[in-house]
């Protein structure tokens, strides 16, 4: 019975905030504040006899948490069917960015990604919506944003050039990183690579796909196998700089810019 009747009363308060936006766009706004007014005290009719028969069996929360969930339940058809407006991914999944600190150190510390505060944080917003946080690490996507070694002529010995990324040539994806062969590395399947690529060719995004230096000799670390131990899919990108980590590297504007948009086109991703 309370699930019904929110859902009509969002039904009705969504036609009293978004409806006049398509129906009343040309009239004034006084106008449209008074239609919405009127349209809202039908909505108090209804939502308020909905919040009195919930209390009997449900704490203030878990109403707050019904009523949220059927907020979104109903604003996609009405969306769809009222507003004329398509529905995305974005309604049914959630991105996240992550700014860490301390990987060259062991990712330590309360900003490193060895840090509890992003399990937290997950595990608040997972619980919030009544999924566990283990469905929802294992069922994520993630880009492992670093920068990597571009080929450099004047130390041609530590690079494989046929293999390499180089500087001018786009955003710079790695299957796999580590050190001698994929020694503590993340290993990204060839299905997940394909959709990311495919992705930046569908958005126009330069990318190159390279190892990090000549083998046994060259490599390095990221923070990936961090999020493949959640049983998330994951694989590296960023930046090919010449002279990465020295006190003064070098890097193409332009394969910035190409990284910045193969960003977008992931977070904007269906």
């Amino acid at each position: 019975m309370t699930v019904g009747l929110l859902c009509v009363s969002n039904l009705v308060m969504l036609y009293a905030w978004y409806g006049h936006l398509r129906s009343l766009s040309g009239a004034p706004a006084w106008v449209a504040i008074l239609v919405s007014w009127l349209i809202a005290f039908v909505e108090y009719c209804v939502a308020v006899p909905a919040n009195r028969i919930g209390a009997k069996t449900m704490t203030l929360e878990q109403l707050k948490i019904t009523q949220e969930a059927v907020t979104l339940l109903v604003f996609m058809p009405f969306s769809v069917l009222v507003m004329r407006q398509p529905v995305s991914w974005n309604y049914l999944a959630a991105a996240v960015c992550i700014f860490a600190d301390k990987e060259e150190i062991g990712s330590e510390g309360v900003s490193g990604m060895l840090s509890q505060a992003f399990d937290k944080f997950m595990a608040d917003l997972c619980e919030a919506q009544g999924v566990a946080l283990r469905d929802c690490l294992a069922n994520s996507f993630c880009l492992s944003a670093d920068v990597t070694a571009a080929y450099d002529p004047s130390w041609a010995s530590a690079f494989e050039k046929q293999n390499g990324t180089y500087a001018g040539r786009g955003v710079a994806f790695f299957k796999y990183t580590g050190s001698r062969g994929k020694s503590s590395a993340s290993d990204a399947n060839a299905e997940l690579v394909g959709d990311i690529t495919r992705l930046l060719d569908a958005n126009n995004v330069a990318w190159q796909i390279g190892e990090l230096g000549r083998l046994d000799l060259g490599g390095g670390g990221t923070i990936a196998f961090m999020m493949a131990d959640w049983g998330a899919e994951v694989v590296d990108c960023g930046t090919a700089m010449l002279s990465m980590h020295a006190p003064y590297d070098l890097l193409s504007k332009a394969d910035a810019y190409e990284t910045y948009l193969a960003y977008k086109a992931f977070f904007e991703s269906k």
